[in-house]
């Protein structure tokens, strides 16, 4: 990437433009080199006995890891749920961000997980953000989602690592498994009927 031509950009706010000038380069090497060379969409099974990808990316606007997993749920999906847990009226419609990705982790998460700020642009993404209102007629509140851009930064701003979120994904799925099989119910509605116990009652997907 450093091979790029360098864009100067004075930062003229305090009027010393002339000896506070940033470089901006360009991902468009990347990018291309990561066209050449991997082959997109990323998906991966344990089933299979595949190596799991987890990426970190940061979301700008509210400074929170984001983590993208080449491994299915338990419902079959790819998906990345984060932000607050949002409740209306008594009733759960979900994590306040969803990025979907069913065939795999794409180009653009990779270039997410890589941008390093001030001297390299943000990743856009197109995410979907709970806006909920007084009503709903959907009951799974699919309607309160709408899609917008956001502003994605290199994940080693706040998690130097994956280690942390690879922890907290097994570590939390080995405990939701075990509920399930101690308890016979899922973990969030305690109903043995529920699409998340029917998907955990096959083998270990996450």
């Amino acid at each position: 990437m450093f091979f790029s031509p360098p864009v100067p950009a004075p930062d003229k706010r305090f009027f010393d433009f002339l000896w506070n000038t940033w470089y901006r380069f360009s991902n468009e090497p990347l990018r291309k080199s990561l066209e050449k060379f991997a082959k997109f969409p990323i998906a991966s099974a344990h089933e299979e006995g595949q190596p799991r990808l987890i990426l970190v990316s940061v979301d700008v606007a509210d400074g929170v890891p984001v983590t993208f997993d080449s491994y299915a749920k338990q419902d079959g999906s790819r998906k990345t749920e984060y932000g607050s847990y949002v409740k209306q009226d008594g009733k759960e419609i979900g994590f306040e961000h969803v990025i979907r990705y069913n065939d795999g982790i794409t180009l653009d998460q990779v270039m997410a997980s890589g941008c390093y700020p001030i001297n390299f642009p943000y990743s856009l993404m197109e995410v979907e953000s709970c806006s909920p209102s007084h009503s709903s007629s959907n009951p799974d509140f699919s309607e309160q989602y709408r899609k917008e851009i956001r502003h994605f930064w290199d994940g080693g701003l706040l998690t130097n690592t994956p280690l942390t979120q690879l922890v907290l994904l097994l570590h939390r799925q080995y405990w939701y498994d075990q509920r399930i099989k101690r308890q016979g119910s899922c973990y969030y509605c305690s109903y043995s009927k529920c699409a998340s116990y029917s998907a955990t009652r096959n083998p270990y997907r996450s």
